[in-house]
């Protein structure tokens, strides 16, 4: 899974950027999240029996186009 900076940062203005990983010590957990921002312009494939999970980049635009946009 390669991420871009759109992926890891979160813009609050103009000239205000935020990193959108913490670690898993912040949530009390030993677990790992990937977060809706981690997961934009991505499929996500679950596969339950051979217990993996799967990303393959997409492009917004498909979707766009295939939907209108009222349904989005």
């Amino acid at each position: 899974m390669e991420l871009t900076a759109d992926n890891i940062f979160q813009q609050i203005d103009d000239q205000c950027f935020c990193l959108a990983i913490l670690p898993s010590e912040v949530l009390q957990t030993t677990i790992s999240i990937l977060g809706n921002l981690m997961q934009q312009n991505f499929y996500v494939a679950y596969d339950l029996l051979g217990k993996k999970l799967s990303f393959k980049r997409m492009k917004c635009k498909t979707v766009e186009d295939y939907y209108d946009h009222d349904e989005l």
